[in-house]
């Protein structure tokens, strides 16, 4: 009998010490980049290493000779459309680029050529040589190209951003940083932090271009330049509200959306309803009871049926068609 109470205090002593030391760790900022590999996996597949473009018969075609384009148009060497086509007119202002920077002339876009793109200082502004304390949110301005970060509701650093391409655009709403990770040799920089969009895999990491720095140019992904990351990531922790705003068109909507419904739209349909003042919740894309709530509110403001779910004559209220 001895013996087991010896036992039993034995375990329930380890317990305490598991559990404290949780709230060590818990309560302790870790600032050094670890290498996940589940992270890794997740923003090698959705931010892949570029493929080296270069002249080919065909040429090539996508998402990254666009960015290319955009990259060279603000270098001041392309004034082409964004047809995202490798052909002779991007190569003939690559292989420009490249005999101004002392880079053989070949029409090859290697990193010294991404690099060579981005010439002068980013528009950062960091309010301290401190770090932040306080609570912090991360506001993306996709319109400005422009990621805030607030410390207890003020302005603490402002960092010029890359936002996602018109075909591929970044997502609109309320959502947190899931996770937060180095994944090493990929093509999106220096540090990655996973957010909780639900429709698809997106983040907020580094780049390898540079040049591309403050314009559309990624599959909807944000980037920093890499020693701006790499602040950010020192100051931001699993868990951080990350706010992406933008006035462009929203997406087309139906009439009806009730509790199960998801996806940007709805996000949409929740920023209007907290205009109208029946809503107090995130953006965060979901339509659940508070947005069925919200919905009867406002419907009974207007002396319509007490449905919760949205219809013709809604939609039109909120001023989303």
């Amino acid at each position: 009998m001895i013996i087991i109470i010896k036992k039993k205090y034995f375990i329930l002593a380890g317990i305490i010490m598991f559990l404290a030391s949780l709230f060590i760790i818990s309560t302790t900022k870790i600032i050094i980049p670890v290498y996940n590999e589940e992270i890794y996996l997740e923003a090698e597949q959705l931010c892949r290493k570029k493929r080296q473009i270069r002249p080919e018969d065909p040429p090539l075609e996508g998402l990254d000779v666009t960015e290319l384009q955009l990259g060279l148009e603000k270098a001041g060497y392309y004034l082409g459309e964004h047809h995202g086509v490798y052909e002779y007119k991007t190569i003939e202002a690559v292989k420009q680029l490249q005999h101004d920077n002392g880079i053989e002339p070949n029409g090859i876009v290697c990193d010294e050529v991404w690099a060579a793109m981005f010439k002068g200082e980013s528009e950062t502004k960091i309010t301290s040589s401190e770090d932040p304390t306080g609570d912090l949110v991360l506001i993306v301005d996709l319109d400005r190209r422009q990621l805030t970060v607030l410390e207890d509701g003020k302005e603490f650093a402002k960092f010029p951003v890359t936002i996602g391409l018109p075909q591929s655009p970044s997502p609109v709403g309320d959502f947190y940083v899931k996770n937060k990770g180095y994944p090493k040799g990929s093509g999106f920089g220096t540090r990655w932090m996973g957010l909780t969009v639900p429709w698809g895999g997106y983040g907020i990491h580094g780049t390898n271009n540079p040049g591309a720095i403050g314009s559309h140019g990624s599959a909807g992904c944000i980037r920093l330049f890499n020693r701006d990351v790499e602040k950010l990531y020192e100051w931001v922790e699993v868990g951080t509200p990350v706010i992406l705003n933008s006035e462009r068109t929203p997406p087309k909507f139906r009439d009806v959306y009730q509790k199960g419904a998801g996806g940007q739209a709805v996000v949409y349909l929740q920023r209007a309803l907290k205009e109208e003042g029946v809503y107090e919740e995130p953006a965060d894309s979901f339509f659940k009871e508070e947005e069925e709530q919200a919905v009867k509110k406002l419907q009974s403001k207007y002396r319509l049926p007490e449905t919760g779910k949205t219809d013709a004559n809604i939609i039109y209220l909120l001023g989303l068609r």
